[in-house]
């Protein structure tokens, strides 16, 4: 899902600008189907996460160790950066 201030919505931006001059219709379509993605991982995390079995899993799993949160916060961290400072990045790619 590419949301503002990820690197996902830089790609998928792109990408409505370069179908905008193809084809409108293309364009619209490709528009319904990442907002559908969206609502389908929306809709799929919610379900996910407040199913009346989502506790039972919370309780008796540990999800994470400390060091696997460590590395998944620093990737998190990446996207957001690269997501915000992405024109950075590409301006010394030429």
């Amino acid at each position: 899902m590419g949301l503002p201030g990820t690197s996902g919505f830089v790609g998928e931006f792109l990408i409505f600008n370069a179908m905008l001059f193809v084809s409108f219709l293309v364009t619209l379509i490709l528009f319904i189907a990442f907002f559908l993605t969206g609502v389908y991982t929306v809709w799929h995390m919610n379900r996910f996460l407040y199913s009346p079995y989502a506790s039972v899993f919370i309780f008796s799993y540990s999800d994470l160790s400390l060091r696997e949160f460590f590395v998944s916060f620093l990737f998190a961290l990446l996207i957001l950066f690269y997501g915000i400072y992405s024109f950075n990045f590409f301006i010394y790619l030429y």
